[in-house]
């Protein structure tokens, strides 16, 4: 959506953390919570509702009439069946001490929030999105999880440390099953996935361009140098978020 790329391109600048296009209304981010934006007129996006939040809230992602926000700490279940005026629906609060769980990116499959961070990867259950439950707690082999993404009935976790790409298998999404482990030549800032490719890139090293034709044993097919920065795939466009620190300014970049 070319309206919800100009948006993004611009909170950007005001401190908004991510950004989501849902029919006319942009759902943006931020330290201050959740703001709702009227898009009718994409060249006047309306201020229409805010809801504060605790925390640094910088993660999204949908599922049907329920978005899902994530801060480093806590997870948040928000009912927009009435776009212009959200509310949390339910909250999930994660020990801070001690063993407290960092998050970092999540993703949404079948009714269950799959989401990275240290010390490894988090399972939702949001069946009933008034009392998000944790199922699963994955750790150990895979260790601190950079990013994932979701292909078909497949998860690809992948580990920063060991450089590694984990293919898991979901047929039951609350227990995925690890089957496949791919060693690559990336940092990961990044992971994206259109069609039947993944975009692992970022963190100073080539960018690796994985095949999925075989979703079970993902392969490698190409490796070449690209800027490194936030990635976003909107149709058949890679856009990279920049940031100049000289001039205090972030950009984007466009790649077909």
């Amino acid at each position: 959506n070319l309206y919800g790329l100009d948006l993004v391109h611009e909170e950007l600048k005001t401190g908004f953390q991510k950004q989501f296009v849902f029919d006319e209304y942009v759902y943006a981010t931020s330290i201050r919570g959740l703001e709702v934006f009227d898009i009718e007129n994409p060249a006047l996006p309306q201020l229409i509702y805010e809801i504060e939040l605790p925390g640094d809230v910088w993660l999204i992602a949908q599922n049907e009439n329920i978005l899902v926000l994530g801060t480093y700490w806590d997870l948040y279940t928000i009912d927009i069946s009435d776009p212009r005026q959200p509310r949390v629906a339910g909250e999930y609060h994660k020990n801070r001490r001690g063993t407290g769980f960092l998050l970092e990116k999540l993703h949404i499959y079948r009714n269950h929030v799959y989401v990275s961070g240290y010390p490894g990867l988090l399972i939702f259950s949001i069946q009933d999105p008034e009392h998000p439950r944790l199922v699963h707690e994955m750790s150990g082999e895979i260790g601190q999880v950079q990013n994932i993404a979701i292909f078909s009935d497949y998860l690809y976790v992948f580990n920063r440390h060991s450089l590694s790409l984990y293919t898991f298998t979901l047929e039951n999404p609350a227990e995925p099953q690890l089957i496949n482990r791919l060693h690559t030549e990336s940092y990961d800032m990044s992971l994206q996935q259109y069609d039947n490719y993944l975009y692992l890139m970022g963190g100073g090293r080539p960018t690796n361009i994985i095949c999925l034709d075989n979703p079970e044993e993902p392969e490698i097919v190409a490796i070449g140098v690209m800027e490194e920065g936030e990635s976003h795939i909107v149709g058949n466009q890679l856009w990279i978020e920049f940031r100049d620190e000289e001039i205090g300014r972030q950009y984007m970049k466009l790649y077909s």
